[in-house]
């Protein structure tokens, strides 16, 4: 009885005759004890004065509570469930049935460290509801959290949630009694490109079920499975955002539980079957991201660790190869063995000319000048996608590693050849020709330097120094 005293002045306790309320039992509190303070102090506006802060201070907290919304946990994935009902047995299914099956779910997962449930009252879920709905109708979409402030971005901005659960539950005829839930979702991310913002919202719609009905005879496994195929989409969603916004880490938690999940279940929907088969593309990949931030870390046990749970699902994975490769000679200084895994990596790159950069390199390390000569010919005439990217990478890699060791020749050569024939920069290739003529003193330099001699007189010609 005490309990649904207190649910009942927390679903009215925006309604001015809460305020007043509460006035009247600050009132009947302080009656019984005015009597005993009189004797202390008889001047009545003086005892009157007292008590003042006692109703200001009610006042506020009344002004603050009425309007009050729940703040997601710092670093946690905020799951907002902001469902409206009709009635108590409603409010009581989704509580006890629905919003209990999420929790039990976070749990069994171990996730109760990565997702955080906010599980908003009546009127909480009346505020965030109208918010989505003002200016514009942003249900069913994703939300930039780095965008305008509209109306709904004031409340994600003291919510601080991931992925809003919105709608109504209704309870109709229809020949048996009937639950109807009508749900929407709305996944906030942050700023993401253009291509990843459209993959987002295409997932989104498929995974998405907006509409689930079930007969009351059933409603406990009703609510049961409601709750799974809402928890299964916020996994896959939150994960993609989470994945597009740089957090792989997040994203292999959350998409490693559903694959499991969706692996359990016999005959599965084609929209989950089709969730499952990106997932064993996605997996990998997030592995990828996580190896390669630790090897940026020089974390390299950490790194070779996501490695292995990449090679264990892709043996032959392109990406992974590559990085592979860079920690065998950066950390491990085996030049010849991480040429032989650059070499198998070129089997699978399909297009991707990443390798070429890798090899060239490796070979002037290890002085093959012949080899890599026809190499860098054919990096001068090739190009790919994302190939400037590559090409930063390659010049900063080569400026940290004559930073650390200066008299290291072969990363002048890779940086003169660079800046001519990718960057089309002729005085900072004839500079880092010039540094390389006075660092390429021993003889096994000779057929490298007579390259870059051939290559000095191009650029002189282009200068017109001579």
């Amino acid at each position: 009885m005490q309990g649904k005293i207190f649910e009942y002045i927390e679903e009215k306790f925006d309604k001015p005759l809460t305020l007043v309320f509460g006035y009247m039992l600050i009132i009947f509190s302080i009656v019984p004890l005015d009597s005993l303070f009189e004797n202390v102090c008889s001047v009545a506006w003086i005892r009157y004065l007292i008590y003042l802060p006692i109703f200001i201070t009610w006042t506020i907290y009344w002004v603050v509570k009425r309007k009050w919304i729940p703040r997601n946990v710092k670093n946690m994935v905020g799951l907002v469930l902001c469902i409206q009902t009709e009635n108590d047995k409603q409010k009581k299914r989704l509580k006890n049935d629905l919003v209990q099956r999420i929790n039990e779910l976070i749990g069994k997962q171990n996730l109760t460290k990565i997702i955080n449930i906010i599980f908003l009252n009546e009127k909480q879920s009346e505020i965030v509801n109208s918010a989505i709905q003002e200016p514009n109708n942003i249900r069913g979409k994703i939300f930039n959290s780095s965008g305008k402030l509209t109306k709904f971005g004031k409340v994600q901005k003291r919510i601080n949630g991931n992925f809003y659960v919105l709608g109504s539950i209704k309870e109709r005829k229809d020949v048996e009694n009937k639950y109807f839930l009508n749900l929407d979702g709305l996944v906030v991310h942050d700023r993401l490109e253009v291509n990843s913002q459209t993959s987002l919202k295409n997932e989104f719609q498929n995974i998405w079920a907006r509409s689930i009905e079930f007969q009351e005879k059933v409603e406990f496994k009703g609510f049961l499975l409601s709750a799974d195929l809402i928890f299964i989409a916020v996994q896959y969603i939150v994960g993609l955002a989470a994945l597009y916004s740089g957090k792989a880490f997040i994203a292999v938690n959350l998409h490693k539980k559903v694959e499991q999940t969706l692996s359990r279940i016999k005959n599965p929907p084609p929209n989950l079957t089709n969730v499952l088969r990106k997932l064993q593309e996605l997996i990998p990949q997030e592995y990828f991201v996580i190896a390669y931030a630790y090897n940026q870390l020089s974390k390299i046990e950490d790194a070779e660790k996501y490695l292995k749970l990449l090679f264990k699902r892709e043996p032959n994975n392109y990406n992974g190869l590559l990085l592979k490769s860079i920690i065998e000679f950066s950390h491990y200084n085996q030049p010849e063995k991480s040429l032989e895994t650059n070499n198998h990596a070129k089997k699978y790159s399909n297009n991707d000319g990443t390798w070429m950069y890798n090899q060239g390199f490796l070979l002037l390390f290890l002085t093959k000048f012949e080899e890599a000569l026809k190499k860098y010919k054919r990096i001068a005439e090739s190009t790919f996608v994302n190939e400037e990217v590559i090409l930063n990478e390659v010049i900063s890699f080569n400026k940290n590693m004559i930073t650390n060791s200066p008299d290291y020749a072969q990363s002048y050569f890779i940086l003169g050849f660079l800046y001519y024939k990718k960057r089309n920069n002729i005085p900072l290739a004839y500079q880092y020709f010039e540094n390389y003529k006075r660092r390429a003193k021993d003889p096994k330099f000779n057929y490298l330097t007579k390259r870059v001699d051939s290559y000095l007189n191009e650029l002189n010609q282009w200068m017109k120094l001579k």
